[in-house]
């Protein structure tokens, strides 16, 4: 049985799954990027479903999923914005050493890339006033949320919960308070994917980057990955930083697909060239990745 806040909560998404839904189409043939963290020194992902959403066993609570209910997570170029990074947005999501200043050391990842058979259908979170400087993609959408507005196809209260939404999409912060948006948008994710099936999945700006202007987060259905997605490429990379301001990713292996659909891979042959960065000061958010 609901109690109060969990029905006066399901209320609310009622009320706005209800209204004009805004929603970006990915074309096919559309990159999606996705990483992974390695659990171990020399592990390798040797199959599509180990660079996929995870299982349900292993699936905790999310942004877009609740305990138990695979989600995937990616990244995607902004339609405005040349600079943005969808390697780097998904680094950033993915692993708090790289904003933790007490970190120094090395880890490997690997990142793969994702395209589309079909257009796919992606809700667009809003942002209202809970990012301060999101990705153009969503400020352009959030005037169209505003046209809705003025045209009187949101009334005052759906507008309330979709800043109440916004809000928690942006919250980062202590475990507990955390978790607590993550319940909610999860609740929200499935609410909404159970009354519109035409939708594919939810973008949404990064948390990590909502200063920088750029970083646009995707959560697709795992349905839709299985049928509409392609595994295309995929390649291990070293993360190095000695502390904030010398961090260097690079290609440390490509992969190649065997004909029954096993993965191996060859060592990049410019990676150890590429590692003399012993008197060279990097930015960050300026290094080049490679697609």
């Amino acid at each position: 049985m609901l109690t109060e806040l969990n029905a006066y909560v399901m209320n609310d998404y009622a009320n706005i799954t209800q209204i004009t839904l805004l929603v970006r189409r990915l074309d096919i043939g559309t990159k999606v990027i996705r990483v992974r963290q390695h659990s171990q020194e020399n592990q390798l992902f040797k199959y599509r479903k180990d660079l996929s959403y995870p299982p349900k066993e292993k699936v905790k609570l999310a942004r877009a999923n609740m305990d138990g209910q695979p989600m995937f997570y990616g990244a995607v170029f902004s339609n405005f914005c040349i600079n943005d990074n969808p390697r780097l947005t998904c680094l950033l999501e993915t692993n708090k050493e790289v904003l933790d200043d007490t970190f120094v050391g090395k880890k490997d990842l690997t990142y793969s890339l994702w395209l589309n058979k079909r257009e796919i259908n992606l809700f667009v979170i809003p942002v209202f006033d809970s990012y301060p400087h999101p990705a153009k993609d969503f400020e352009w959408y959030y005037e169209l949320w505003k046209e809705l507005m003025q045209d009187d196809r949101i009334n005052k209260e759906q507008i309330n919960v979709l800043k109440e939404l916004s809000r928690h999409f942006s919250l980062t912060g202590e475990k507990k308070e955390e978790e607590n948006s993550y319940a909610y948008t999860a609740d929200f994710t499935t609410h909404l994917f159970k009354t519109h099936p035409e939708i594919d999945g939810i973008i949404y700006p990064s948390v990590r980057l909502k200063e920088e202007g750029i970083g646009v987060n995707v959560a697709i259905r795992p349905e839709v990955i299985d049928d509409a997605f392609e595994l295309k490429a995929c390649s291990v990379c070293r993360y190095f930083k000695r502390n904030k301001r010398q961090q260097l990713i690079l290609n440390y292996k490509h992969s190649r697909f065997r004909q029954n659909g096993k993965i191996y891979y060859v060592i990049d042959r410019e990676f150890y060239r590429d590692l003399d960065f012993k008197n060279t000061e990097y930015d960050f958010k300026t290094l080049q990745f490679k697609y």
